[in-house]
């Protein structure tokens, strides 16, 4: 095997130390290890096939080998992975291979996950270490490197002071590796993984004993709150982050856990928030806390509140509390609770509120704004609207597709209770039936669900951008939605950003009602913006009776011609004169959001209503 052509890459003496400074922060004896590591004259620094920085290695008997197996790491990697599905859970790489596996993997798993790489020669490791910068992952905690002659004992090292990480629940496995040597390898993570489980659970049960020993607080003095969640999404951990804030902004100590590292994901990281808090109250936010409940005191109350966003599936697959107050965001989420059999007596809504310390007024002229600057600002997630996306039979994306030719008119009037009508109509058009009652009523939950709200959205882009206007939206899927991609700024931004959206924006844009429509309103009008709604077959003053003072005063239409008209007065040009009137009723409903509908307020009536539960 011949060496590619071209002079070879220098030997990446930076990245090794970069990486061995990271590893020497979290695993100084691995470290020390690695940097005794020479590079021995076996080992020439090259170039792959690919073009990316590799080794050949000369073996003793002279033939020369690509590091990790592969002559082009950006092409077997992927595919390695692809194999074994990684990337949503805590993955185990028994082997560093190339090194561009770990790094791929880095890239596609999500922040609450962690990548173990289990490498027993020294030398592999440290190679891999001299060609890629792992150095972030490495320092933070979400690349756990693991050396040494046993894999069950490197595995049992990492845990013993790290119980509140969630073992790896997915081995990828090294193309080169004999259906013997998995079994080894599989057979060692089951033994470390029961260990390990065990030694969890212990761990558990001390921070429990712990916590059951303390005498309760004084009531008196502000409540120490502690505020959890087992739901890894982004916006989820951020919610728990500015309730936290709110909290504390108020007076009241508080502490959160959310799954946005690794270190944060077992029962074990929320119970030791909870008792280093020294906590009297637990919030868990859109779950029930991952089976928190059981490990707590009689005397140690625990509230969930669910937002508009709560995945109620995922939440009631952990099982109910057997006590505790469970609070919905709206009278729907109250309904599935009861359906799913949580009793009455234990269910009651609390709307969602504004964060008023992230959502202030912000000058015209302020340059934040000005990334975000257009007329007409929407924020909401899209579907892919390619058939193939969410229906496998021919005559189902036949009937989709139909639907989709035919939207430009059921768009018109469109409210959720169409969306039987709309199949039936598909149906006489494809002459096709959907004659199963379980397959028919998935099909209408998917109009309802996903291609309804992507294809009002996307039509009142269309719809705008004929008027001339400068249309920008924030949200995934929008990429998808030619010719509208050009429109599209990125995702749903964090909240602080979604603050200068409102004040960059001349006006914001609900197309459709969504899980998020409420809170987007609340915001816009805490920020001092302009929004206009579009209507469903139930108002939003009756969706959430407890915003219905302020949703009554949100301008909305009715039918997509109508958007037009309806959206003309809120784009008041820049040098116009203001109407006094309309400024004077932004600020009166601004000022009613403020007093009574912010997060400070919401977390003042959960207090409210534990203090009532225990007298």
């Amino acid at each position: 095997m011949h060496a590619p052509q071209g002079s070879p890459p220098p030997a990446p003496d930076e990245c090794f130390a970069a990486n061995l400074a990271a590893l020497r922060s979290v695993a100084p004896g691995l470290a020390e290890t690695l940097a005794a590591q020479a590079v021995p004259p076996t080992v020439q620094p090259t170039r792959g096939r690919d073009g990316t920085p590799t080794y050949l290695v000369t073996q003793p008997d002279g033939r020369r080998n690509w590091f990790g197996g592969t002559s082009m790491p950006t092409l077997s990697a992927p595919a390695i992975l692809d194999r074994s599905e990684a990337g949503r859970e805590s993955t185990l790489l028994p082997r560093i291979g190339s090194g561009m596996e770990a790094r791929l993997l880095l890239e596609r798993i999500e922040p609450h996950c962690a990548v173990f790489v289990y490498e027993p020669d020294p030398l592999q490791l440290a190679l891999a270490l001299r060609l890629h910068d792992l150095s972030g992952a490495l320092a933070d905690g979400r690349l756990i490197l693991l050396g040494g002659p046993d894999l069950a004992a490197a595995l049992l090292d990492f845990f013993a002071p790290h119980p509140a990480y969630e073992f790896p629940a997915r081995v990828v496995r090294p193309p080169e590796f004999s259906t013997g040597q998995v079994q080894t390898i599989k057979a060692e993570v089951e033994s470390a993984g029961r260990t390990v489980a065990g030694n969890q659970a212990a761990k558990a049960l001390a921070v429990a004993n712990a916590l059951r020993s303390r005498i309760a607080s004084d009531r008196s003095g502000p409540p120490r709150v502690a505020i959890v969640t087992v739901d890894p999404r982004p916006a989820a951990c951020e919610d728990v982050r500015r309730l936290a804030a709110s909290a504390e902004h108020m007076g009241w100590p508080a502490a959160t856990c959310a799954p946005d590292h690794p270190a944060r994901c077992h029962i074990v990281a929320r119970l030791e928030t909870i008792a280093h808090l020294k906590a009297d109250l637990v919030l868990c936010c859109n779950t029930f806390g991952g089976r928190v409940e059981p490990f707590l005191p009689e005397h140690l109350r625990t509230v969930t509140w669910f937002g508009p966003a709560a995945r109620l599936s995922a939440a009631l697959s952990e099982g109910v509390p057997k006590r505790g107050l469970h609070l919905a965001s709206t009278p729907y989420q109250a309904q599935v609770l009861r359906e799913a059999g949580v009793p009455a007596e234990r269910i009651d809504v609390l709307e969602v509120g504004v964060d008023a310390l992230a959502i202030t007024p912000l000058a015209s002229d302020d340059p934040a704004c000005a990334p975000f600057a257009g007329d007409v600002a929407i924020l909401c997630d899209v579907a892919d609207l390619r058939a193939a996306s969410h229906v496998s039979e021919e005559s189902q994306q036949r009937l989709f597709e139909s639907i989709l030719h035919a939207a430009p008119s059921w768009a018109e009037t469109y409210v959720p209770d169409h969306a039987e009508g709309i199949l039936a109509a598909a149906e006489q058009r494809c002459d096709r039936s959907l004659k199963d009652d379980r397959i028919r009523a998935g099909f209408i939950g998917l109009i309802r669900d996903v291609i309804a709200p992507s294809v009002l959205a996307r039509l009142a882009v269309e719809r705008l951008v004929r008027q001339g206007l400068n249309v920008r939206v924030w949200g995934d899927g929008w990429s998808l939605a030619q010719p509208l991609a050009q429109r599209h700024a990125g995702p749903v931004p964090p909240v602080e950003d979604r603050n200068r959206v409102y004040h960059a924006a001349r006006a914001v844009l609900c197309p459709f009602f969504g899980a998020l429509t409420a809170r987007t309103v609340l915001e816009v009008i805490a920020a001092g913006g302009s929004v206009l709604c579009r209507q469903s077959d139930v108002p939003l003053p009756e969706r959430h009776p407890q915003l219905a003072d302020v949703l009554a005063a949100v301008p909305s239409y009715r039918r997509l011609s109508e958007l037009p008209r309806e959206i003309a007065p809120l784009l008041r040009a820049p040098d116009s004169e203001p109407d006094s009137a309309a400024v004077d009723a932004r600020a009166a409903l601004r000022a009613k959001v403020l007093a009574e509908h912010t997060l400070a307020h919401r977390l003042q009536v959960i207090h409210a209503r534990v203090q009532a539960a225990r007298e």
